[in-house]
């Protein structure tokens, strides 16, 4: 993106102008005097080429020459009006000095006057100039843009755009009517009705989002507006993302689905927040995976003494490690981050673990949890999710540990899938466990589908949009909930603190969206249309495949119809009878039994005993 002139091709053209320049404005001078005054055009004519050496000698030892006009400020402007000035005092003294002096009848002295307000004027303004041409300049390969956004953040947009970046802006955009008629850098601002022609005439592919500071309901009717455009929408960072360091401004990326679906930002209770964490020994099991490295993160901004990272896979292990170690320098705190590998199904790995750390919380992440996966893989996914659970339950209760929050899922409700049993079957185990321990408080917290996970839908569209479609869709009526990674793992956080005796939480979910909007939400997104009866001539098809044995039609967060309230607005409590403590764990025990002798039948009987909801159809793998 380079523009024609090179840097020191400008240089040359400019040290000519500044070389002509003084010569010339000395000569202006003399014109508009030279009917008041007698002045020897000899002695003046000697004088042009001195202030020739002069200017360019000045500007260099100041360095003006240095500075990059396109980016200069009013002290280069200052600047070159000092030397204008000084430079006209030391051609008076040469011109009134004994070899020019009035005596032989030399120069007044308003001559240099003038010159110097001349010679400032005409430096400043060649500068000026430059500026302007350079401004309309675009290099080769931009994107002509316009922003929306005529406040402070869309002027500093302007400003990081205005010279480099992969886009030209060509106007902003405002629907504030105060703004109207307003200009930015000549750049006129319009109504949001005049946004398609200034489309079309001006050949816009984007439009740049400059409103950080607003609510989120403004903010997705604006973007649902723009969507109607037909061109790619980019944002700015959110305010709270630019406060903290996280981002910059200028740090523009795609509207996404997670932009539209996510919610308005609850302000965490810190209090809450802190409880389990703050100052202590904190073990978090799936540390790798999506929920568990989002915990991590929410973890390490809350001073925990140490955090304790364990993972089973090595490399997800390695990376989350790495990103906290990078944290943790940034917020220049101590916190000892220590790199667990083990599975959770080892008892007394993870007990070596607890006893060795002084763990004080425990967050238990680990679990298998594609559907799909499960069904086609159920023993193992037993193993994994109830005796690896049961492990965990076990080993908290032995070390005493003050907190242990269980992550789990709302498919645990009524489950049609292997995974929501395995899930339900871990809730009922770790209630048995846990509820006779006087030390230990532990609470299970369900939510549904988190944005961007490995388990979510979304991950899956993007890519098969990327490959052309079509995208695949269950059934047009399917329906789930959906949250952000960092709002459950935030809300789990805060869930412990209210935990006591094997408590269920559930997080507030919202509305529950339908998969089939998702879809077409984006695929709208990505630039793309939807082909169907309405649009035959569409980009990408939706395609509908049928429900999956054991998927459900929509989702359920509680065996109860009413839930209670708590003190957090985002938590609520399902108060559920529990099965009989003894019942549960005398089926865990025959279950231990028949995952050793790879009794496969005996393991689906078993759970569906302890789940009495469930009815599997599986076939043992």
């Amino acid at each position: 993106m380079k523009h024609p002139i090179g840097r020191n091709e400008k240089l040359v053209v400019t040290l000519v102008v500044d070389a002509l320049l003084a010569p010339a404005s000395l000569f202006l001078s003399y014109l508009f005097l030279k009917d008041l005054f007698e002045v020897p055009a000899s002695n003046f004519w000697a004088l042009l080429p001195l202030s020739s050496v002069f200017l360019v000698t000045a500007f260099f030892t100041t360095g003006v020459y240095r500075t990059v006009v396109r980016y200069a400020g009013s002290m280069f402007f200052i600047k070159t009006i000092v030397c204008s000035f000084v430079i006209s005092g030391l051609l008076a003294t040469v011109a009134l000095s004994s070899v020019y002096g009035e005596s032989q009848g030399g120069f007044p002295r308003t001559i240099f006057v003038l010159y110097a307000i001349i010679l400032s004027v005409g430096t400043a303004c060649s500068r000026l100039a430059a500026r302007c041409f350079f401004d309309r300049q675009s290099p080769i390969g931009r994107t002509n843009a316009i922003i929306y956004g005529a406040g402070s953040a869309g002027y500093q947009l302007y400003s990081s755009l205005r010279y480099g970046g992969d886009y030209a802006p060509v106007a902003f955009v405002d629907d504030n009517p105060l703004t109207r008629g307003r200009a930015i850098h000549s750049l006129k601002v319009y109504p949001i009705d005049k946004l398609q022609k200034l489309i079309d005439t001006k050949k816009v592919k984007t439009v740049l989002l400059a409103m950080p500071s607003i609510d989120h309901e403004k903010r997705m009717a604006i973007i649902k507006k723009l969507q109607g455009f037909g061109v790619s929408i980019k944002t700015t960072p959110n305010l709270s993302d630019i406060i903290s360091g996280k981002a910059n401004l200028s740090d523009l990326h795609n509207i996404s689905v997670v932009d539209l679906m996510s919610r308005p930002a609850v302000e965490a209770n810190e209090e809450m927040a802190h409880q389990c964490v703050d100052g202590k020994s904190v073990l978090v099991t799936g540390a790798g995976g999506s929920i568990g490295s989002e915990l991590c993160r929410q973890i390490i901004k809350r001073s925990p003494k140490k955090i304790i990272l364990f993972e089973m896979t090595e490399s997800s292990l390695f990376y989350i490690e790495q990103e906290l170690i990078s944290r943790v320098k940034k917020q220049e705190e101590s916190v000892e981050i220590v790199a667990v590998l083990g599975s959770i199904l080892d008892t007394n790995r993870v007990k070596e673990i607890i006893a060795r750390y002084k763990v004080d919380s425990v967050f238990h992440a680990a679990a298998y949890k594609h559907v799909p996966m499960l069904e086609n893989n159920p023993v193992e996914g037993v193993r994994n999710n109830v005796l690896g659970t049961k492990s965990i339950a076990e080993a908290a209760v032995w070390g005493k540990v003050s907190s242990l929050v269980v992550v789990s899922t709302d498919k645990a409700v009524r489950p049609t899938n292997l995974m929501g049993a395995t899930k339900r079957f871990a809730e009922l185990i770790v209630q048995s466990i846990t509820k006779s321990s006087p030390v230990t408080s532990t609470c299970m917290v369900r939510f549904g589908n988190v944005l961007g996970s490995s388990g979510s839908v979304v991950p899956t569209f993007k890519e098969q949009i990327k490959n052309g479609g079509p995208i695949t869709v269950t059934d047009p009526e399917i329906t789930r909930y959906f949250m952000t990674i960092p709002e459950a793992s935030q809300l789990v956080l805060q869930a412990g603190a209210m935990a006591k005796e094997s408590e269920i939480f559930v997080l507030d979910m919202g509305e529950s969206v339908k998969i089939y909007d998702l879809a077409k939400r984006m695929i709208e997104l990505s630039g793309h249309s939807v082909l169907d009866k309405h649009n035959p001539e569409g980009d990408i098809e939706i395609v509908f495949t049928g429900l999956r044995p054991g998927e459900k039609m929509y989702e359920e967060l509680s065996l109860v119809d009413k839930l209670e309230k708590t003190k957090h607005p985002k938590i609520s409590r399902s108060v559920e009878s529990p099965q009989q403590d003894t019942d549960i764990m005398a089926l865990t025990t025959k279950l231990d039994a028949a995952l050793s002798t790879r009794d496969d039948d005996q393991v689906i009987q078993l759970v569906c005993e302890a789940v009495p909801e469930y009815t599997s159809s599986l076939k043992p793998v």
